[in-house]
């Protein structure tokens, strides 16, 4: 019985490097099909997203004049949208072995 050989895709362009290892660590082992290395690249484009929501928010802050700034609405449904995605692949945090991978802010 041979053992089947793992394909090496390289991480989609545009993520940030914390996406990048996380992709790495996860494909080819967790992420086989077209289907999972699409939903895969999109629940860390999500996470991406919410990072950046994160940083806009430590600079501006969480309120704007008398109103919740609306970059705090994107980041929650970003951030929702990455455990959703996460979830549908059957991931868990552990599948991560990355110390900075922290998908909480």
């Amino acid at each position: 019985m041979s053992k089947k050989k793992l394909q090496i895709i390289p991480p989609p362009a545009g993520l940030s490097e914390r996406s990048q290892r996380i992709w790495t660590q996860l494909v080819p082992k967790r992420a086989e099909t077209t289907a999972r290395l699409t939903l895969l690249e999109e629940a860390l484009k999500n996470l991406d997203r919410a990072d950046e929501c994160r940083q806009i928010l430590e600079k501006e802050g969480l309120v704007k004049g008398f109103h919740l700034n609306p970059i705090a609405q994107i980041e929650r449904e970003t951030r929702s949208m990455f455990f959703r995605m996460w979830k549908v692949l059957r991931l868990n945090i552990d599948a991560v072995e990355d110390e900075e991978f922290n998908p909480w802010p």
